[in-house]
This record gives C-alpha cells, structure tokens and sequence, in this order.
C-alpha cells in the first residue's frame, strides 16, 4: 500500500488531470450501455445536462465506490508507467507535470 502512494505522489498533477478524463470518459460509456444510445447521439449542451449526462441519472453509493475503485487502479497503473518515464528522460516540462 505504502509503495502505491509514492507511486502515486510522485506524479500528483498528472494523476490530477488524468482522473477528471478517466472519470469523464467512463460515465459517458456506462451512460451510453445502460441507455441503448451512441456516443454520437449524447447531448453535450450545458442546458441539457452535465457534460452529455442528463440531470437525474445517476447510481447507488455502493455503484461509486466501485466505480472509485476501478478508477484509482487504473490510475495507479498509468501514474506508475508516467513515473518510469518521468524518471528516465530529461526535458524540462516533466518537472511541472
């Protein structure tokens, strides 16, 4: 447990900016299997809902703790591929990411 957050606070802004797309990206594709509908078919209009999820969808806590869960591992996988890579290259814009 202790290896997996340094792992993880070694890349803290890239594990930040990278859960928003994961989190994002993974509730439009559940939302698009449980409604019958495409990708193309959502609706992005702010006035329509939240970044193409309609307002009152939604699931149970139990639902979005596994669905933390699964994001946080996946996480931890890209954060410890990011690291390695940060680690054995030299260009000036890794330090800030």
């Amino acid at each position: 447990m202790g290896k997996a957050l340094v792992v993880m606070g070694r890349v803290p802004l890239f594990y930040y900016l990278m859960h928003f797309y994961l989190i994002h990206v993974s509730a439009l594709a559940v939302y698009a299997m449980l409604t019958g509908i495409s990708l193309a078919e959502i609706d992005f209009h702010f006035a329509k809902g939240f970044g193409g999820i309609p307002n009152g969808f939604g699931h149970s806590l139990f639902w979005v703790y596994g669905a933390w869960l699964a994001c946080v591992l996946v996480l931890y996988r890209l954060c410890k591929w990011y690291n390695r890579y940060k680690s054995t290259r030299s260009h000036w814009w890794l330090s800030y990411l």
